[in-house]
């Protein structure tokens, strides 16, 4: 009698990896023994280490990525894509398709001075120009005004594209010298600039639904603004990836999808959380529109001081019993552990270094058709 056929596991999986204060987001869907797998950001310059390490243990002909995002142009996100690039031969990675919107995406008219930068001089390469932004005809990642927004497929998973618009595109055109040399990614400055330190912003006695109502300032950053942002849906499982996308923009575009759709809410697994939970990202309009119960914070708090108190607060009073995922513990995630906090406005904690860095969405929702 012949030996039953044994079908693998399905699986749809994210790893927020160690990136310092930056996003390195890997994540495998698919069938358990041969995943596909899209990797969005690649953190600090840091953070390559930590990352070569995970590639390095795959097996020398599996290292494939169906799809890297490089959501936009910013030191914290942006560090390690060059590193991997260049070591694309010598490690034996491959990649299906490469998103990033570079200075040949962005609007003519109002495009500031030339500034050549080192990863589009990459990206340029024979093996790497025809994957360059391939499912938008090499041209930009990017929303228009009306209309549906694009969906693609890979590999069974659709990502619907929810950020930049030509908007944001355009206020990036305007500084896209300044934001290259601030991500060091031009010849005469190899190391990134930042303005925007600022003092550590600890819990304190402030009441949770105080902070939460607490008026902050919306992200106007050209860099930011231009982010790519997705959803990204397999079988039952969605997870959005809001890079540093403006709450703005994000709520615009997912009502959109709700009325294209003809749905009252759209069902979000799993929430990457805008701007590593700044509160100039994350407003309660933002996180009462969303249908979801998971939000990952991915930081380890360095430099910006991130997540904000003031948003970690607007997660928990406009969700219904959220889950709170922090891939590293800081003062500024630790204190929401606090068992007091989480039974009087009923939420839950989970730390990331603890568990591989990953989130298993079969913990959250059944996988099935």
């Amino acid at each position: 009698m012949a030996e039953p056929i044994l079908k693998s596991r399905i699986i749809f999986e994210l790893a927020a990896l160690p990136a310092q204060y930056g996003d390195c987001l890997w994540l495998e869907y698919g069938p358990e023994s041969a995943p596909h797998r899209i990797l969005v950001d690649c953190g600090t310059a840091g953070t390559w280490k930590i990352l070569k390490q995970k590639i390095e243990t795959l097996p020398a002909d599996s290292r494939n990525f169906d799809l890297l995002v490089i959501t936009h142009i910013d030191a914290d996100h942006i560090g390690g894509a060059l590193q991997l690039l260049q070591s694309r031969h010598s490690l034996s990675i491959k990649f299906g398709e490469i998103w990033f919107n570079g200075r040949r995406h962005l609007p003519d008219d109002i495009l500031g001075p030339k500034e050549g930068d080192a990863l589009t001089e990459e990206l340029e390469a024979e093996d790497l120009a025809p994957l360059w932004n391939k499912s938008a005809g090499n041209g930009a990642v990017s929303i228009s005004r009306y209309g549906p927004l694009p969906e693609f497929m890979f590999s069974g998973m659709k990502l619907t594209l929810l950020s930049p618009g030509v908007e944001q595109l355009q206020r990036l055109a305007a500084v896209w010298p300044e934001v290259v040399r601030d991500a060091g990614l031009n010849e005469e400055n190899r190391t990134p600039h930042y303005t925007d330190d600022m003092p550590p912003d600890t819990l304190g006695d402030l009441r949770i639904s105080d902070l939460a109502g607490t008026y902050s300032t919306a992200d106007r950053s050209p860099a930011n603004g231009s982010s790519i942002a997705f959803l990204a849906e397999f079988k039952s499982g969605a997870i959005l990836f809001a890079a540093d996308a403006f709450a703005s923009v994000l709520l615009t575009t997912l009502a959109r999808l709700k009325e294209t759709r003809r749905l009252s809410a759209l069902d979000i697994t799993l929430c990457k959380l805008p701007h590593h939970g700044s509160k100039a990202n994350v407003t309660e309009k933002l996180i009462a529109a969303l249908n979801c119960r998971h939000y990952l914070f991915s930081t380890n708090g360095e430099r910006f001081h991130h997540p904000d108190k003031i948003c970690v607060a607007r997660v928990i009073t406009n969700s219904d019993s959220p889950t709170l995922y922090f891939n590293y513990r800081s003062e500024y995630s630790e204190a929401w552990e606090a068992t007091a906090l989480m039974t009087e406005h009923d939420y839950n904690v989970k730390f990331l270094e603890e568990r591989n860095y990953k989130i298993s969405l079969h913990d959250i929702v059944p996988m099935h058709d």
